[in-house]
């Protein structure tokens, strides 16, 4: 149990909501000398040791046992989330120049090289997981900080493209400097960079670690104080732009546990719905939040045009760059339960594989509400889109069940299906009394059997969450 003291309070929680980002400082400074100097002998010796910086430097594990570092997750992720696999060390030498704005997480590829991130269909304004970046030295402006953009992780790709031919304008992002030991906590969907040249005779290091909630929210996870919405916490910028406070208060809501709060009074006609559906096209980024958000209240109403809007849009050329996929998707899931039997028939039987993918991810992006779309999903597992399987064994990782579903899903001809469910079943199995012990037979196999060796080491990760192995056996 984290001492209350240390969990954010409402205040807090709003600001990262909005911002999409927070900064704690664990106050251990000898350590974070140590874990420099380590890390500084491993990058000399055989460069970035990706998703084994951890094993290499157990000191880490003291970091994200501090209990300020353990209150501000607890808060944002609730009391069981779980260190994901992923993790990165970024080394930026003297000399090196930054890069473009970015978000990370999307793969449509699986190589033995691969990270092996949560391979999401689209990108999603609840956030269950968040990226910690630790910096185990000071960071001065001088050595081209990191730098993220206060509240895009409501902005979706069309909306971002002009960022990325200004990306040495520091007066576009927040730079993340501050002094050793410094974590920047942030939405998974941030978008962020490695900005500008690093001026400095000192390589700069940040290290990477993702961390996933393994519960949806049923209530606060930090000191609430009843606050109520969004609205109260102070802007970091300026005026929010239209759709952004309904975005901030539909995620305030979830966060809190109340997942029907968007169309408790929603009202709507025909015409209107059919207006705001038009505006999901429009080539305004404001005005395609503010329709998403306007459909979500509207609530039930919305549900068969935005499901038509879904069948008559052709396939996309990118996977998850569709905007009206993206955008009506949103709807759906600001409208919740409602759009549950109408998700659930398109994934049961629509002729579009990126129609039924979209539909299996919505379901899990609405969570505990959408637990009777659980038998489709199981069923969704055969699917001949590997995208439809692999978004669907998400949403039951998300919604907390289908336990079969996902060990059978452990046996999938595509790696990336693989891969999702032995997160999914991590996510599913912490904290479980039921099936676990079926899970963990099951990852065990998985843990030698695999030909991949990011999933072999996923499996393990996996069944030290759940408690099955302990770390080292």
């Amino acid at each position: 149990m984290v001492d209350q003291q240390y969990l954010l309070n409402d205040e807090g929680v709003q600001n990262f909501v909005k911002n999409g980002y927070i900064t704690v400082h664990p106050d251990l400074p000898d350590l974070h000398e140590e874990i420099y100097w380590e890390t500084a002998a491993i990058f000399e010796k055989e460069g970035d040791p990706r998703n084994h910086i951890l094993q290499k430097i157990p000191a880490l594990y003291q970091v994200f046992a501090h209990p300020t570092v353990r209150g501000v997750l607890t808060s944002l992720l609730g009391p069981n989330y779980m260190m994901h696999p992923h993790r990165h060390a970024h080394m930026k030498g003297p000399g090196q120049k930054g890069g473009a704005w970015h978000q990370d997480g999307r793969s449509k590829h699986f190589t033995t090289k691969d990270h092996g991130w949560l391979f999401e269909w689209r990108r999603h304004h609840r956030f269950r997981s968040v990226w910690a970046w630790y910096y185990p030295q000071e960071v001065t402006e001088d050595m081209g900080p990191t730098a993220v953009i206060p509240g895009a992780q409501y902005h979706d790709l069309e909306s971002m493209r002009h960022y990325n031919n200004a990306y040495s304008d520091p007066e576009i992002g927040a730079l993340l400097c501050g002094k050793a030991g410094t974590i920047t906590i942030g939405h998974y969907h941030q978008w962020h960079s490695s900005w500008g040249t690093n001026h400095s005779n000192k390589n700069r290091y940040m290290i990477k670690f993702l961390l996933t909630r393994t519960e949806e929210p049923e209530y606060p996870s930090w000191n609430a104080n009843g606050a109520g919405s969004a609205d109260n916490a102070p802007l970091a910028d300026d005026a929010p732009t239209p759709g952004q406070e309904s975005a901030w208060n539909h995620v305030w809501d979830w966060l809190n546990g109340d997942n029907v709060a968007m169309a408790k009074n929603g009202e709507g006609n025909g015409h209107v719905v059919s207006q705001l559906i038009g505006t999901l096209k429009d080539a305004s980024a404001p005005a395609r939040l503010n329709a998403v958000y306007a459909l979500g209240a509207v609530g039930e109403p919305a549900v068969d045009p935005l499901i038509e809007t879904l069948r008559q849009t052709a396939e996309p050329a990118e996977i998850t760059e569709e905007p009206i996929l993206t955008h009506t998707a949103y709807a759906l899931s600001a409208i919740g339960e409602a759009a549950v039997p109408a998700l659930t028939s398109v994934l049961n039987g629509d002729a579009a594989w990126w129609v039924r993918a979209t539909a299996a991810d919505t379901l899990g992006d609405i969570g505990k509400p959408a637990a009777e779309a659980i038998p489709a999903l199981v069923h969704a597992l055969d699917d001949p889109s590997e995208w439809v399987r692999r978004n669907s064994v998400n949403a039951l990782g998300t919604i907390g069940e289908g336990t079969e579903g996902l060990i059978t899903a452990l046996k999938d001809d595509h790696p990336l299906v693989r891969c999702n469910a032995v997160n999914a079943l991590a996510r599913t199995c912490k904290g479980a009394n039921d099936g676990i012990d079926a899970a963990s037979r099951a990852l065990s196999t998985v843990m030698y059997d695999d030909e991949y060796a990011i999933i072999r080491e996923y499996a393990i990760a996996a069944l030290e969450d759940m408690g099955s192995i302990t770390d080292g056996e």
